[in-house]
């Protein structure tokens, strides 16, 4: 026969179950928690590999924000200085009518 009785924690009513289980129920125990943690393995390698993905395109999304802000800052500042110039060509004309009509 086994090894004999498992040492008893002051539960001998559960170590009796223990001795009680089929041996294959272990074993098919054991398949499954082995399968467990392999999907868990498998699992946590997604996730990490998820994770280094999000974080990837976070760092490209910050970028294309930030070139995204630069072009509207330089299309004001071009904006403004269209509208500088075209007060500058009124300015212009306005004196040249003055001094067109100073020649007169």
């Amino acid at each position: 026969s086994g090894p004999g009785p498992l040492p008893s924690h002051g539960n001998t009513h559960g170590d009796e179950d223990l001795l009680n289980i089929d041996p294959r129920s272990l074993s098919q125990a054991q398949q499954a928690l082995l399968q467990m943690s392999e999907r868990n393995k498998k699992l946590r390698g997604e996730r990490d590999a998820g994770q280094k993905e999000a974080g990837e395109l976070q760092r490209k999304l910050d970028e294309m924000n930030r070139q995204f802000t630069n072009a509207v800052n330089a299309e004001r500042a071009a904006r403004e200085k269209e509208t500088e110039a075209g007060h500058s060509r009124t300015d212009v004309a306005a004196l040249l009518r003055k001094e067109t009509q100073r020649a007169d």
